[in-house]
């Protein structure tokens, strides 16, 4: 499914094997299918990252519905718009989310990607339904209903590495 080329493209940005945010920039900017661009928002790392490196990913050409919304629920949406609700002080990485939250409900609303459409099923990504009495996740019902919908399209298999860090 992969060339050698994108799975080397695929490990590299999956554990961080890049000098900078403008080498993760090229290295994202040679994406060269739907799928791909899929692989490295799923391998996604979120400990210490900049909003840049998400913009990247979502402004790409190849981006879908689907790896549109994987990013979003990868952000925590629900956990930051109840933070919110509650009054509470968000860092500085949660605020800096927040525009690019808000910009991706938008884009999904209006259908706004070119990319091959790939599946993704939000309460699958948690393993759990989304309800708005949900007590574990009470933020989810702050999150746009057309947010939580699965979008159907390719299934892609997350890609296995040898030394993978589970």
């Amino acid at each position: 499914m992969y060339s050698d080329t994108q799975l080397v493209r695929i490990r590299r940005l999956a554990f961080d094997e890049y000098e900078d945010l403008e080498e993760r920039s090229r290295l994202v900017s040679q994406v060269e299918t739907s799928a791909e661009l899929h692989q490295v928002a799923w391998w996604f790392n979120h400990d210490g990252f900049e909003v840049r490196e998400l913009v990247d990913m979502a402004a790409h050409r190849h981006c879908s519905k689907g790896t549109a919304l994987m990013i979003y629920w990868g952000l925590q949406p629900d956990w930051i718009y109840r933070q919110q609700e509650k009054g509470k002080r968000l860092d500085a990485i949660h605020l800096a989310c927040l525009p690019f939250l808000k910009k991706l409900e938008q884009r999904v609303k209006e259908n706004d990607f070119r990319g091959d459409a790939i599946a993704f099923s939000p309460e699958a990504m948690h393993g759990r339904q989304f309800r708005d009495d949900d007590h574990y996740r009470p933020g989810v019902r702050l999150v746009p209903a057309w947010m939580k919908l699965d979008v159907t399209g390719a299934v892609v298999e997350r890609c296995r590495f040898e030394d993978e860090i589970t």
